[in-house]
């Protein structure tokens, strides 16, 4: 074998291994599930990614969501009259407390695991407290809590910084600590929750009776200065009037209210893609994409796109454009 030869084979052989070790870099490297320039599994299309956790799973569209962390979520509303506000102030002459069940808000927690991305906020409607005495209520609304400015009071959960237990188990009582921001009388301060009760009660006969869905019970409190937020006490009732007021709530939240998702605030009334012939519930008017013949819910006269023909319901001698005789007018 000559020298030529030997230089043509090796070359030969050369780009064959290079040709080799090209190809499998669009392989599966056993070391690198990742590195595989193609992530569907062929031998099994449904197989989760393990390259792209979020991607969809094409054989279940419907399935849990797990990069949008408010999939596995369960959204609790508050809204109903047994909710309790209330605060006491303890003065040298009395202890004064003032009540309110006008509590509006909302809860978002997993489950599974509470201490992961948890909202909730509530408002109360100020202008509602009562304390028994009517004059006393005037004084307070119009002397230090000027309602009429600063109707409402909210509260806003920044953080759970501490939790007895990660999951909600049906009626059992989870004890959390949680950091939140008070805007109050136009200012916005640091709340700090200590203890907090949370009890879940799964949806039964029972407690349909009390609100639909899933439920919530939120209890606990908290201490607020009112010069923290610039709230001064009227003269006259210096001595009646605290500087520490403290803060307790008894809330009901349910699961079965039907409000817009607080997790996807920007579009409640996205199609749904595991029912795609559900009503709309931001337009109830809109077209069934599933049943173009159905009657129009917000027209009941309108024509019938799959029969022109049929008579008006609303107006029986209407021309009928497939038989010119007027049936009232021969």
């Amino acid at each position: 074998m000559n020298r030529l030869t030997v230089f043509i084979l090796t070359m030969f052989l050369g780009l064959t291994l290079l040709g080799t070790a090209s190809l499998a870099e669009h392989h599966e490297n056993p070391c690198n599930p990742c590195a595989s320039e193609e992530t569907a599994n062929p031998c099994n299309p449904c197989a989760a990614n393990p390259c792209n956790p979020c991607a969809a799973n094409p054989c279940n569209p419907c399935a849990a969501n797990p990069c949008n962390p408010c999939a596995a979520k369960m959204h609790f509303t508050v809204g109903d009259d047994r909710n309790v506000f209330d605060f006491e102030s303890k003065a040298p002459l009395e202890t004064i407390i003032g009540r309110t069940n006008k509590v509006t808000g909302q809860v978002s927690v997993n489950p599974m695991d509470i201490s992961s991305g948890a909202m909730a906020k509530f408002e109360v409607d100020l202008a509602s407290i009562t304390t028994g005495i009517g004059l006393r209520d005037q004084h307070m609304r119009e002397g230090y809590l000027e309602t009429d400015k600063y109707p409402t009071a909210t509260l806003t959960l920044d953080k759970l910084t501490k939790v007895s237990q990660n999951k909600l188990v049906d009626m059992q009582t989870v004890r959390v600590d949680a950091d939140a921001t008070l805007e109050l009388h136009g200012v916005k301060r640091r709340a700090v929750l200590k203890g907090l009760k949370l009890t879940f009660f799964k949806e039964s006969e029972d407690t349909k009776a009390l609100l639909p869905g899933n439920l919530l019970r939120i209890e606990g409190g908290f201490t607020v200065k009112l010069g923290d937020h610039n709230i001064k006490r009227p003269q006259v009732a210096f001595l009646k009037v605290s500087e520490d007021i403290k803060i307790n709530v008894g809330l009901y939240g349910s699961s079965g209210a039907e409000v817009n998702n607080p997790c996807n605030p920007c579009n409640p009334c996205a199609a749904n893609p595991c029912n795609p012939c559900a009503v709309n519930p931001c337009n109830p008017c809109a077209a069934n994409p599933c049943n173009p013949c159905a009657a129009n819910p917000c027209n009941p006269c309108a024509a019938n796109p799959c029969n022109p023909c049929a008579g008006n319901p609303c107006n029986p001698c209407a021309a009928n454009p497939c038989n010119p005789c007027n049936p009232c007018n021969p």
